[in-house]
């Protein structure tokens, strides 16, 4: 809330510098019923598509899909010392309504003009024109189809006017609707406004009437990937100057959503009073600003268009979006804890990273353990089945130790028999005496 009100209070220090630069007292003029290089390059065809601050001069709901306050000042070099200026600013409500403010200033510079009356002779005739807007729109979901939209929204215009030494003042309305019907990519609207109701101007006993405008414009918004292109035509009646049909297209080039690049065709297919088949051209660009406190972005437009007998004109425009102060500062605030929670993700990654190569290496190491304890029970498992195998082999040697000695001495004590016998069996064989000495 706060930033809304200094936002204001620049806005309309800005407007004030104007109406001092003028050193006389402004009116306003209803002789546009669009303004803004977007709106010329396409020959006012914006009855449908306006979306920016400049809208509302063509629509009430003109400023439809600001998501931020928008601030845009425009310039028209119209013809020889002839200037317009206008300041404007659209403010965002809740439930995605949008107030709208807006300060359009004409003059043309005194000129020498030889008048009947001798005492008027050679005096400076000088004009201006101004007006200022107060716009309000809301939307209103869901009518006739679930993915639709229908935005209402109204002007009161304070126009003051001043020729030579006089002056007059009165107050007229704009009404505007747009139906938008909405996909997955593309989008499209119809739209009507009614401009410049109310009462007629009076200089004196001479009452003006402003020229009162019926609009009705039928557009779209065709998106294919990051290309955007936006055609509109409109069909204008004008008390004063008859039925008129315009046409224009828009191509942007889009990068996060920002209108990086925009090139603008209109075409006047028709016209009632005058020759048409104007042509009008324009470019644009918009540029995101990352860290420029409350200033979100930046666009620039351009336009060369042709006004009927006026000759080419030409109109620059900036405009800036904004982000409120609490939004800034929340959007620091976040952009901090982005930034300690990625700290902290780090951290915590590298204390990951650390406690798994420590678990890497605890395993190796614990392999090698593992492998060492292994070897040294294999070997002590060899040595043991060696001493067991050993122990085996030395018993089965000591029993055959002792079976053969077993069997010698079986084989000796056996010996003096066997001897006996084969001495009785052989009797005529002399045998010598054998001593059968066992002791021996």
């Amino acid at each position: 809330m706060k930033s809304k009100k200094i936002i204001i209070i620049a806005f309309v220090f800005m407007s004030l510098a104007i109406y001092i630069k003028a050193g006389q007292p402004v009116s306003p003029t209803s002789m546009f019923s669009y303004f803004g290089p977007r709106a010329l390059a396409m020959m006012g065809a914006q009855t449908a598509i306006a979306d920016d601050v400049f809208g509302i001069v063509a629509n009430p709901v003109g400023v439809e899909n600001l998501k931020e306050p928008e601030f845009g000042s425009a310039y028209l070099n119209w013809f020889g010392n002839t200037s317009f200026i206008y300041n404007g600013i659209v403010l965002p409500q809740k439930k995605d309504a949008y107030m709208s403010l807006g300060v359009m200033y004409f003059s043309v510079s005194p000129f020498d003009e030889i008048l009947t009356d001798a005492e008027l002779s050679a005096q400076k005739i000088g004009l201006s024109d101004a007006s200022v807007y107060v716009g309000y729109s809301v939307p209103i979901h869901g009518l006739f189809l679930l993915n639709s939209l229908l935005r209402i929204g109204g002007n009161a215009k304070l126009i003051y006017s001043k020729i030579v030494d006089s002056y007059a003042n009165t107050v007229v309305f704009d009404l505007g609707a747009r139906y938008t019907i909405m996909t997955l990519n593309h989008s499209f609207m119809i739209a009507f406004a009614l401009q410049n109701w109310g009462m007629a101007e009076s200089f004196g006993d001479y009452q003006s009437a402003l020229e009162k405008k019926y609009k009705f414009g039928i557009g779209s918004e065709l998106q294919f990937g990051k290309n955007l292109i936006v055609p509109d035509i409109d069909t204008i009646y004008s008390t004063s100057s008859g039925f008129s049909v315009t046409s224009g297209l828009e191509y942007s080039y889009l990068f996060k959503k920002q209108k990086i690049a925009s090139l603008r065709l209109g075409y006047e297919l028709y016209n009632q009073s005058e020759s048409a088949n104007f042509l009008s051209f324009g470019i644009g660009s918009e540029f995101k600003l990352q860290h420029f406190f409350v200033i979100s972005s930046i666009a620039l437009d351009y336009s060369l268009s042709m006004l009927h007998d006026l000759g080419y004109t030409h109109s620059a425009s900036i405009k800036m979006k904004f982000s409120s102060f609490a939004d800034f500062a929340e959007e620091e605030k976040l952009k901090t804890e982005i930034r300690k929670k990625r700290a902290e993700k780090k951290k915590i990654e590298k204390a990951k990273k650390k406690k798994m190569k420590k678990a890497k290496r605890e395993k190796i190491e614990k392999a090698k353990r593992e492998k060492i304890e292994k070897a040294k029970r294999e070997k002590i498992e060899k040595a043991k089945r060696e001493k067991i195998e050993k122990a085996k082999r030395e018993k089965i040697e000591k029993a055959k130790k002792k079976k053969n000695k077993i069997a010698v001495k079986k084989t000796k004590q056996e010996a003096p028999k066997l001897i006996e016998q084969t001495i009785n069996s052989n009797s005529n064989i002399i045998v010598p005496s054998i001593s059968t000495n066992t002791n021996k």
